[in-house]
């Protein structure tokens, strides 16, 4: 597979993030049109994110039985279903359609994410599915940043809900562009439940993929819960209007594509795990600043894009030797991409809907379980990199 190619495929990781931050200028719109609560707006986002969440199991044995590239058109057809389903409820104003349809279009999208990981590892050598696998967050990145940019323009000149013939344009062309790729199944699987059960069984016992996959939630945790509060913080505290908002955005996009490339340089110097535990370190910093934001101690709109840019450059940088470690030694790549992006979508979905149960401003919500979580996982990273240390002195030592 060419340079161009593999890029074109990791555009299919974003799918669903895409989506999701597309309506994130008009969430203030929304939630004005449709006369909704802080919490019932967050539900727009949260439901998104329960249809992302358990599009991550269905794939897999679907992916062994039929291919791995009929799958992925299966999914993109019901991401198609899910925007025109969004279109139609826009204009009617009915708040009960759309988060039906936004339901659909994450179960839908979420086949690009699972479909991708599989992918890569199966059509590239460990050292190139390494290398692209560093640059997934690129991706991310130029995409997200033009979806909220050109959602902002539509938001402010046309309307909220037009930003959803966007999504089903998206949608179709991410469709016919699978038939750009060679399909990598070589032995079909049927869909037995026992065997099913038996090998997510199996994953989910794997320690190395459930630790991993809990470390590259970082940025999912962080890149949904922003664009739950952002919009409306942005709105309602810096005074900025969907098409500014839009603009600022793109500070986020110099973050994401230097995650990129730090992820890679790193890697070259030194291994996946120690690499991990830098960016941690790198981004405690950071949290004293967003801190100091969220209490409202500081008011600035600079200041507030260039802290959410630095998190996403060290989130981002976390991504691709955090998904390489999580899958690297499972043999059912498709059963253990879905487990990784299960756990990854889940732990989003969880903060989602705790912010909404926090009695605080938007912003402080999200900083509250953000913090706590990566306080967390830092702390179980350090006792991880110490005790694979130590194993390999026992191992020099026997």
């Amino acid at each position: 597979m060419n340079n161009l190619k593999i890029g074109l495929l990791l555009t299919y990781i974003s799918i669903a993030s895409l989506a999701a931050a597309a309506i994130s200028p008009g969430l203030h719109d929304i939630k004005i049109s449709m006369h909704l609560s802080d919490v019932m707006t967050n539900a727009i986002v949260s439901v998104f994110l329960v249809g992302y969440l358990i599009g991550q199991l269905v794939y897999g044995p679907f992916a062994n039985r039929f291919g791995r590239l009929n799958t992925l058109r299966a999914g993109l057809l019901i991401y198609i279903i899910g925007s025109i389903i969004c279109l139609i409820a826009g204009y009617l104003n009915l708040f009960g359609i759309i988060i039906l349809g936004r339901f659909l279009s994450a179960l839908g999208a979420s086949a690009g994410l699972a479909i991708t990981y599989t992918l890569i590892h199966e059509s590239l050598s460990k050292e190139k599915a390494k290398q692209a696998l560093s640059f997934s967050v690129f991706a991310f990145s130029v995409g997200i940043s033009l979806i909220i940019f050109i959602s902002g323009l539509i938001t402010q000149y046309f309307s909220w809900y037009s930003i959803f013939w966007l999504l089903l344009f998206h949608g179709i062309v991410m469709f016919f562009l699978t038939w750009q790729f060679k399909e990598t199944l070589t032995e079909q699987k049927s869909i037995n439940i026992k065997n099913i059960f038996q090998d997510y069984s199996n994953a989910f016992k794997d320690k190395n993929l459930i630790f991993y996959a809990f470390i590259i939630s970082l940025l999912a945790i962080f890149s949904y819960g922003y664009t739950a509060f952002s919009p409306i913080y942005c709105s309602q505290v810096l005074t900025l209007s969907p098409q500014e908002y839009g603009s600022y955005s793109f500070i986020n996009t110099i973050g994401m594509i230097g995650g990129s490339f730090l992820s890679n340089y790193l890697m070259k110097k030194t291994s996946p795990e120690r690499t991990i535990f830098l960016l941690l370190i790198m981004m405690i910093p950071l949290l004293f600043v967003w801190v100091l934001i969220a209490l409202g101690y500081i008011v600035s709109t600079s200041l507030f894009f260039v802290m959410a840019m630095f998190f996403y450059l060290f989130l981002g940088a976390i991504m691709g030797p955090g998904s390489y470690l999580a899958t690297k030694s499972l043999a059912d790549k498709a059963i253990g991409s879905g487990v990784m992006s299960f756990i990854n979508v889940g732990a989003a979905t969880l903060i989602v809907s705790l912010m909404g149960l926090i009695p605080l401003s938007s912003i402080l919500q999200f900083t509250v379980v953000f913090v706590s979580f990566f306080l967390l996982i830092s702390l179980l990273s350090l006792r991880k990199l110490f005790s694979n240390r130590y194993e390999a002195k026992d191992i020099i030592k026997n």
